[in-house]
């Protein structure tokens, strides 16, 4: 039987094509948020931008939580896992560390690309994150040279603050090791 997984979709603009497309890889379908196993919880806009969809995924982590249910976050997704550490709200641009930097809003356009502690070259459309001091309680897996938290898991949650999702990490040895991991852990 195959795993079912749900992504909150609301009135918010989210592109699923490319979480669907990764998911195949896993050999799971999409499912209702009664009937999946697994809740993704996707990127998208800074938390606190689309109040209406906080509050929904709030909502539904919430659920899955209570139902012991793996969640799964990606970059927005991670945040919202992480949500009760302190968060930084813009990271600086940098040019002797890491970049981490909104290109256009939206998951078009070139990248930034940074490496992880792991070796990963990793996508970054990102500007807000979470420092390793900060965060309690959690195993962090990997982050950046300028200790920006990149893949965290505790219990039956794992998230990531890159998009694995995204046609330029097809292929990759970063998506692979995202979808062992998945493998591992959910």
């Amino acid at each position: 039987m195959k795993r079912k997984y749900y992504i909150p979709i609301g009135s918010w603009p989210l592109r699923t094509k490319p979480y669907h497309e990764l998911l195949k890889k896993l050999n799971w379908e999409p499912g209702d948020s009664d009937s999946a196993d697994v809740l993704i919880l996707p990127g998208g806009a800074d938390l606190g931008m689309r109040p209406e969809r906080d509050k929904y995924e709030f909502k539904i982590l919430k659920k899955f939580k209570e139902m012991k249910k793996p969640v799964i976050g990606i970059c927005r997704g991670m945040q919202i896992l992480l949500h009760k550490f302190p968060m930084i709200k813009h990271i600086p641009d940098n040019p002797i560390l890491e970049q981490h930097t909104t290109i256009s809003g939206d998951w078009k356009g070139k990248s930034t690309w940074h490496k992880t502690h792991l070796g990963f070259s990793t996508n970054s459309r990102h500007h807000q994150g979470f420092l390793k001091k900060d965060i309690k309680n959690w195993n962090i897996i990997d982050w950046t040279s300028d200790n920006i938290v990149e893949a965290v898991y505790k219990d039956n949650l794992f998230g990531v603050q890159w998009h694995p999702e995204h046609e330029e990490m097809n292929n990759t040895f970063a998506q692979e090791w995202w979808l062992s991991t998945v493998k591992k852990l959910i």
